[in-house]
């Protein structure tokens, strides 16, 4: 039983760290999204 429950706790950690990571890269493209049309329109003749 103890096996299980280890193996169990380690999958799940490894869940909470992946969606940790994909959530991290997400914000880090978002943002070089955004700072780059804020870059662009920076630029922009009116």
């Amino acid at each position: 039983m103890t096996f299980g429950r280890v193996v169990l706790r380690r999958a799940v950690r490894a869940g909470h760290v992946a969606v940790a990571a994909t959530d991290t890269d997400l914000f880090v493209h978002h943002h070089k999204t955004v700072i780059a049309f804020v870059h662009r329109a920076a630029r922009a003749d009116f």
